[in-house]
């Protein structure tokens, strides 16, 4: 609490009937610097949502399934004082083939293909908040014996909204053919493709004279080709019932998952200002691994008794060569080597778990036991990329290319399932 209730007034540049709290900075034991700042009430801000979705099945001949459909998403927001912000809406298409090739269920080609509309949640009229903390410093005066007004900072942000922006959304398509080998075993092969559209990320309105006023736009500096995301995969999959009690699901996938940010909704620095947050963000995201071997089985002995097990194995994701910009003019992190430049070493893991079921009338009652990371390895799984404020020939980052996280050790995990 300020020692003076005054100083929490429009006199020291505080919101009018604004509350506050007060930070002292001594020096030496002695009064020296006070930071009272506004305490902000909560605030509230809301959207609406609708949306309507038409479909229509046909079958043109026996073996082939036409599905054609369209979903209308509409989105409302308004901020903290009520005021009406933005109302996003798009129309989605969807398309989905099924073709039994020999018409006898054992060859089914299928082509799948949409647009998605991504849900921003409350994340556009919170950046529009009207409403902002207020920081007044003072400096006690020896020769006075008081706290001196020296000026404040903060307050409303005045963030902005590009009047083009538009609704972010997801194009995907999904072409596969499912082939069965035998009556237990099928054997799938897909390839999916992916692109993010019209993603929103906050930038410098006028960049010439940045750092400035923000706003949320589809267009960083004017240029759209800035956002972007893609995934293209090719996934073989093998399922089998060996037996009545055994099954076995593995999958092979290749694939190749780049962007140009690791998030949506202005999460970050990224894109703020030109030129600085523009160089080599478009590249290989975190979760990008070439090469992904997943195997999952169970097995069911008498005795109520299940045993299941999983196995994962991945040819390494990428992580980030960066430097710390120590302009004051707040740069912050730069990209040194495109995005994912650098991978991880491979990664795998065995997991295992054992479950042994009652039964009490009604009610299954089953006792479970788990063990994780079985072969008890450490990879690394996190490495910091940072240079620090210098460069990649002559990092001042004395932790520079050291892992920072690793695999959890194996351990071990006990539960309780009730069924009624």
């Amino acid at each position: 609490i300020p020692p003076d209730p005054s100083f929490c007034s429009e006199d020291f540049l505080q919101p009018a009937g604004a509350t506050c709290g007060a930070v002292f900075e001594p020096n030496n034991g002695n009064p020296f610097v006070l930071l009272v700042s506004t305490n902000l009430p909560e605030q509230q801000f809301k959207g609406h949502g609708m949306a309507f979705y038409a479909q229509d099945e046909w079958r043109p001949v026996p073996n082939l399934t036409l599905k054609l459909g369209a979903r209308f998403d509409e989105q409302t927001y308004y901020n903290d004082v009520g005021a009406h912000v933005k109302t996003l809406n798009r129309i989605q298409p969807r398309l989905g083939i099924a073709y039994d090739l020999f018409n006898n269920s054992l060859t089914v080609l299928r082509v799948q293909g949409g647009e998605f509309m991504e849900d921003l949640g409350l994340t556009l009229p919170s950046y529009l908040s009207t409403a902002g903390a207020v920081t007044s410093e003072f400096v006690f005066s020896r020769s006075r014996g008081k706290y001196v007004f020296v000026g404040a900072f903060g307050g409303a942000s005045g963030n902005q909204i590009d009047p083009a922006l538009r609704a972010a959304y997801t194009r995907e398509a999904n072409i596969g053919v499912t082939q069965k080998v035998f009556d237990n075993t099928s054997v799938d092969l897909a390839y999916v493709y992916r692109e993010g559209r019209n993603i929103i990320e906050d930038s410098c309105v006028d960049q010439s004279s940045c750092p400035g006023t923000f706003w949320l736009t589809n267009a960083p500096n004017g240029d759209k080709n800035n956002l972007r995301s893609d995934y293209h995969g090719a996934i073989l999959t093998i399922q089998s019932r060996i037996t009545s009690r055994a099954s076995i699901l593995a999958s092979y996938t290749y694939s190749k998952s780049r962007g140009s940010l690791e998030y949506t909704q202005n999460a970050g620095a990224d894109f703020d200002v030109f030129p600085v947050h523009f160089v080599d963000r478009y590249g290989y995201l975190s979760d990008d691994a070439r090469n992904r071997v997943k195997v999952d089985g169970f097995y069911r002995f008498p005795w109520e008794i299940t045993f299941g097990t999983h196995f994962y194995w991945d040819s390494g994701v990428p992580y980030n060569i960066t430097l710390n910009n120590p302009d004051p003019a707040g740069y912050g992190v730069e990209f040194l080597e495109p995005r994912g430049s650098r991978r991880l070493p491979h990664f795998y893991q065995w997991d295992a778990q054992i479950q042994k079921d009652f039964l009490v009338g009604p009610v299954r009652f089953g006792v479970i036991g788990s063990v994780f990371n079985i072969l008890n390895t450490e990879i690394a799984v996190a490495r910091n990329g940072s240079v620090g404020t210098t460069g990649i020939a002559d990092p001042d980052n004395p932790q520079f290319n050291f892992n920072t996280a690793y695999q959890r050790p194996r351990r071990f995990e006990v539960g309780l399932r009730l069924e009624f």
